[in-house]
């Protein structure tokens, strides 16, 4: 995948706008790249709890064994690793959701809506978001392909997913993972970990493995991020020498 050069969106806003809206801009620039790596370190992370989980406690025994099976000290180990892994779970869905509104302010900020000659243009502060700032793109013939690209990660099924997910454990309650175990050979993993089927805003989202969602919405954000910082410089260098 082409790379998106931040250092050259910098310079094009300083060129275009100036320092002051440059110092404006560069925080969700920054953030983008924080939050995505945000979320790959707890994702690692759940990997390396299951892992030291397994060899200290599991090994090659049935989980049931480990629950029930009288010994507290592994059934501690248990309940330890499903807390660490609740709280890393989370957090990547809620870094990967953020993704999309940092981006709108990113793309609002690089292109100068927010620069004090646009003050009538101006989305007041906490209206936003992806949504408001797709319909703002839409109105300007040079950003129909940036809108279309942010339009499309916010509706990709994937997003909706994430999104209702992360909705859902912060304004109502967490919806906590669970640990499956197969032995009938039929899946690659003998442990795995998935989100429980949940409700929100009167729709149904279905159970989850970790890889079926963690992964592919991961990669859906990155690619969005790195497609528009590429439109984006893609304009402003026309305006730079």
């Amino acid at each position: 995948m082409t790379q998106w050069s931040v250092i050259d969106t910098k310079k094009y806003v300083e060129f275009q706008f100036g320092q002051e809206h440059l110092d404006l801009t560069a925080p969700s620039l920054h953030s983008l790249d924080q939050r995505l790596r945000y979320a790959q370190y707890h994702y690692q992370e759940i990997e390396r709890i299951q892992a030291a989980f397994t060899e200290t406690h599991l090994g090659t025994d049935p989980l049931l064994v480990v629950i029930y099976g009288g010994d507290e000290t592994r059934r501690w180990g248990f309940e330890v690793m499903m807390i660490e892994v609740g709280a890393h779970a989370t957090a990547c869905i809620l870094s990967i959701h953020a993704i999309a509104d940092i981006l709108a302010q990113a793309i609002y900020n690089v292109l100068g809506y927010s620069h004090a000659e646009n003050e009538r243009q101006a989305l007041h502060e906490r209206k936003i978001n992806a949504y408001s700032v797709t319909r703002l793109l839409k109105q300007n013939r040079m950003y129909q392909k940036i809108a279309e690209k942010l339009a499309d990660f916010c509706d990709d099924a994937q997003y909706k997913y994430v999104a209702a997910l992360a909705n859902r454990s912060k304004h109502h309650s967490i919806v906590r993972p669970q640990l499956s175990e197969d032995w009938t050979g039929k899946r690659t993993a003998l442990h795995e970990f998935h989100f429980p089927a949940f409700r929100y805003n009167n729709k149904e989202f279905p159970e989850l493995s970790f890889s079926e969602v963690l992964e592919p919405s991961y990669s859906l954000a990155s690619h969005a991020v790195v497609e528009i910082g590429i439109m984006l410089n893609e304009i402003l260098a026309k305006h730079h020498p």
